[in-house]
């Protein structure tokens, strides 16, 4: 994984995909990809991303919810974080990125 942030607009649609199994401890979660049997934690904020795109969600939306639930962040710090988090989950398959279509 780079350190640099992929490209993602504000459009492209993120959800998670169905190769995972999942469960909750606690405020966090632990997460099976299901074809290389890998599992990865997730800390509470990344527990609550995570259930909020298992409807697929447009990154502006995802963006918007994080900065109304969480005080002290920037909006070009959530969307950088968001942006490498995104791509760390898609290299991993477990989340899916659609970018949008230009018309």
């Amino acid at each position: 994984m780079s350190e640099t942030a992929f490209e993602i607009s504000d459009r492209s649609e993120v959800s998670a995909t169905s190769n995972y199994l999942d469960a909750d401890l606690g405020e966090e979660s632990v997460l099976l990809q299901t074809q290389s049997w890998v599992y990865y934690g997730l800390d509470p904020l990344g527990t609550r991303i995570w259930h909020f795109i298992k409807t697929p969600r447009a990154f502006h939306e995802i963006v918007k919810w994080v900065l109304a639930n969480y005080d002290g962040v920037t909006e070009d710090a959530c969307r950088q974080d968001l942006r490498i988090l995104f791509q760390q989950m898609q290299d991993e398959g477990l989340v899916a990125i659609k970018h949008a279509q230009m018309v």
